[in-house]
């Protein structure tokens, strides 16, 4: 590793008061100052408790690097008051209005790997770190009147982003946008625990920050008859899953793995089901069936940043992986019985060097059915800062959701957050019961949400402790909370969300039930940007990061199409998939993806010029038990051809395809199917046509849960 000279100039200001306070130390949990590499100007907030810091830095990156060799991030910020103009600023709840400062911020970092790669490669190189500072504030712009010193303490992670491979020199150097980044984390929340787990040589270090997950384990391997890294987990006493997407890791070997974990202990030979990525995007789903047994490799794939799932249901544990967290393909399954651990496992295949992870979309469910998990689909996370961890439950028809968190307000929200995918038209409704009263601005209701990220676009419909029902949205990613309407009413107050169209920019209409005329009350609509991988789901927040507010929330109904490409119009043609495929080896030629619709541009098809058969299908896992519809369009120019649904593999409905001559023909009205499904039962959707030259075809298929008026 190089170093070069650097200029720096980092400016933060602190409020005018009238005479020096006492030294304070203020222990950052979030915030990420960075350097560019062309010293360009960029911004920062740190956060505490009670505590934000606004900032500016003018600095250049400061490393470059040797294949093969040992890097580090060690670095160094001196303020200055280049901008020119002093900041508010917040420290342990007391407001400054305008103050200048200068002072220096350290991050001591532990050495990373820096792997050989082909020349022009990219990457980014993490690793953790700890910083200490001490900022001072004056209340003039000559800085000769002190008004107060605070110190800094923190950790977190590192990164030297958008690096780029010189294969003549064997050297990493920043391109581009590229710079220096230092990510501040808090502790895990409280329901994990980080273990080393073996004789790992360097400790693994754990944090997390905004439903992000940082993890870096060093150790020899997952492996053989006995295993060392780092495992972040929780209990798991019968059935569950847990999910994660990995966003990235350090090339520390070829054989470095990031990945979820379900393990009987946390003994170095314990049994173990895990499935994870290599550096390259390999992706291994291996099982240790017995404590002290060998490790055995049971399927794999290819796939960078992949999203990972293991389920148990008894003691078989199935593996899936998916590119997208909605199309899940599966692996394989192994035998893991008795309680277990579940969790993220990160092994550098190195004990001399951390493997730094991140994993994001972290879900881990305790169990599928009605005995305390969440039903099936539906997951549950703490979104934003929210203090204390929270949590839902479902039993007998009713969930419990209890969530901290300072609100759902303003450019960015922490709240706990029960939620199911909705990829189409629909509505959620539920019952909320009653609420905790942490604070008259606490909140718990139904909501539509883009992403887990705290700044998502969304719309909620909440009732207060006093009960008063709100209507808000935030129509732009960050921006601002807008309240649209609300109306007094009394607990038990019934909330519904109707989403009318589900592209990018979505029409909402909210809905209260008034009980004195058994109706549905309309108060207001918005139009808003909500993206094909909306979330709905329940909301509970307690305006209060110390406390929990325990919602009980029942006679919840969502209705949403079932169906991944439900009008194949994300496929390239004439291939299918994921979710649609050929129903191949059993029918004879390939369904492929046509362009003859009934909406849009694309459709699904059988197109046959042989007297051979073809079919293709969709399999969905039924989220509850009941009535279910089938709804869709379909022609085929000649007798013979079906749509039909089986359930675990028996036939429950079907019908005659109705023949054209037209193939964009597919009649004013669709063609319904209305069959009942149990709980967990595979729903096979399925179009066959006949071993006759000619072609049949399918398009805006709705798979819908029925609720009952």
């Amino acid at each position: 590793m190089s170093t070069r000279t650097t200029f720096t100039y980092l400016f933060l200001s602190f409020a005018l008061i009238s005479a020096p306070a006492a030294a304070q130390t203020i222990t950052v949990t979030d915030g990420a100052p960075s350097t560019m590499w062309d010293g360009s100007l960029t911004g920062f907030r740190l956060v505490a408790p009670n505590t934000q810091l606004n900032g500016e830095v003018m600095q250049g990156v400061s490393h470059m690097y040797t294949a093969g060799t040992r890097g580090e991030l060690d670095n160094v910020i001196n303020t200055s008051n280049a901008s020119n103009h002093p900041f508010p600023e917040e420290i342990n709840g007391v407001m400054y209005s305008s103050v200048w400062v200068k002072g220096q911020f350290t991050f001591t970092t532990q050495p990373f790997a820096v792997p050989t790669a082909a020349d022009g490669a990219r990457a980014t190189f993490s690793t953790p770190f700890t910083a200490t500072g001490t900022f001072t504030g004056y209340s003039d712009q000559a800085m000769t009147n002190q008004v107060f010193s605070v110190s800094i303490q923190g950790s977190g992670v590192a990164s030297a982003v958008s690096m780029r491979y010189f294969a003549d020199g064997s050297t990493w150097s920043f391109v581009g946008a590229g710079g220096e980044v230092y990510q501040f984390t808090q502790m895990l929340p409280s329901q994990w625990t980080a273990t080393d787990v073996g004789a790992v040589g360097v400790h693994g270090i754990s944090s997390f920050n905004a439903n992000v997950y940082y993890v870096a384990g060093a150790g020899a391997d997952i492996w053989g008859a006995a295993d060392a890294f780092q495992f972040v987990s929780q209990p798991l006493a019968g059935d569950g899953s847990i999910v994660a997407r990995v966003s990235g890791e350090q090339s520390t070997s070829t054989y470095a793995k990031a990945g979820i974990m379900m393990r009987q202990s946390t003994s170095a030979s314990a049994a173990d089901v895990i499935l994870d990525v290599r550096p390259g995007g390999a992706i291994e789903f291996m099982a240790r069936g017995t404590a002290g047994g060998s490790t055995t490799y049971i399927a794999g794939s290819l796939l960078p940043q992949p999203w990972l799932k293991l389920s148990r249901t008894g003691s078989v544990v199935t593996a899936a992986i998916s590119a997208d967290g909605n199309s899940w393909t599966t692996l394989g399954t192994a035998t893991l019985g008795g309680s277990a651990l579940a969790g993220l496992a990160v092994t550098s295949h190195d004990p001399t060097v951390l493997n730094q992870a991140v994993f994001d979309n972290v879900i881990l469910r305790t169990s599928t059915g009605s005995g305390g998990g969440l039903p099936i689909d539906w997951t549950d996370t703490d979104i934003g800062t929210v203090g204390i961890g929270g949590a839902g439950r479902y039993s007998g028809g009713t969930f419990t959701v209890s969530g901290a968190g300072s609100d759902i307000w303003g450019a960015a929200d922490s709240f706990n957050f029960a939620s199911t995918p909705m990829n189409s038209d629909g509505f959620i409704e539920a019952r909320v019961v009653s609420e905790s009263n942490t604070s008259a601005f606490a909140k718990a209701g139904i909501m539509f949400r883009s992403s887990l990220d705290p700044g998502s676009t969304h719309v909620i419909l909440d009732v207060k402790p006093d009960g008063f029902v709100e209507f808000m949205t935030r129509s732009s990613a960050n921006g601002a909370t807008t309240y649209v309407t609300g109306i007094q009413k009394s607990f038990p107050v019934a909330l519904k969300l109707q989403r009318a169209y589900a592209t990018v920019n979505s029409i909402v209409v909210a809905f209260v039930f008034d009980w004195s005329s058994s109706t549905w009350q309309q108060i207001g609509y918005v139009q808003v940007p909500l993206g094909p991988n909306t979330t709905a789901g329940l909301a509970v927040t307690s305006h209060n990061t110390s406390m929990l507010n325990t919602a009980t929330i029942d006679s919840v109904a969502v209705e949403k199409n079932l169906l991944v490409e439900p009008g194949f119009e994300g496929y390239t043609p004439p291939n299918l998939g994921p979710g649609w495929v050929s129903d191949r080896p059993l029918r004879a030629v390939d369904a492929v993806t046509d362009t003859h619709p009934h909406n849009g541009y694309q459709n699904g098809a059988c197109i046959q010029t042989t007297y051979q058969d073809c079919g293709l299908y969709q399999e969905v896992t039924a989220p509850a038990a009941g009535a279910y519809t089938l709804a869709f369009f379909a022609n085929s120019d000649r007798g013979g051809a079906f749509v039909g649904v089986n359930v675990n593999g028996q036939s429950a409905a079907s019908i005659d395809v109705p023949i054209t001559n037209a193939p964009g023909n597919y009649g004013a009205e669709p063609l319904t199917l209305h069959f009942n499904a149990p709980t967990g039962a595979t729903i096979r959707v399925w179009l066959y046509s006949p071993a006759s030259p000619g072609a049949a075809r399918i398009d805006d298929v709705s798979l819908t849960q029925d609720f009952p008026n």
